[in-house]
């Protein structure tokens, strides 16, 4: 559980550092996203690999910069 608060908090970061507006980062993890099979970002942190592997798009994102 507190692997996985972890994972979560680490998401959020991510996401202020590649959106500097939060409305922005709620839009993107509500959209539909064929990078994960069309599913929302939001539904992939329901499990901890759903939540490793937009943590790593994220990781990769924000270091291609």
């Amino acid at each position: 559980m507190v692997d996985r608060m972890a994972l979560i908090l680490t998401i959020h970061t991510s996401l202020r550092i590649w959106f500097r507006d939060p409305e922005r980062s709620y839009g993107w993890m509500r959209r539909p996203n064929l990078t994960f099979d069309n599913l929302p970002p939001i539904q992939l942190i329901e499990t901890e690999a759903g939540a490793r592997r937009l943590k790593a798009y994220l990781d990769a994102s924000i270091e291609a910069g």
